[in-house]
């Protein structure tokens, strides 16, 4: 469903599990999960991101880096450190 969205993002994960928080502490990555309710038949979408890295600074970066033509992840942390 989301896979075509995210096939060429260095910076999301699409996973089959729930997101954790662990593997995205400090870092400016983000996990995407998408599970489909079988009751209902509605999706249910789970993003999760670490809002000291991939918050407003880590996406200004981002942004900067395909703005100038710049390798996308240039000055991003994309793997996290576990507590």
């Amino acid at each position: 469903m989301l896979a075509w969205a995210y096939a060429e993002s260095h910076v999301v994960d699409l996973i089959d599990e729930p997101p954790d928080l662990a593997r995205l502490q400090g870092t400016d990555a983000a996990e995407v999960a998408a599970f489909e309710d079988a009751s209902t038949g509605r999706w249910i979408v789970i993003c999760a991101i670490d809002n000291l890295g991939k918050g407003a600074a880590g996406q200004a970066v981002q942004n900067a880096n395909l703005a100038l033509g710049l390798e996308e992840t240039a000055g991003l942390r994309l793997s996290g450190v576990l507590v």
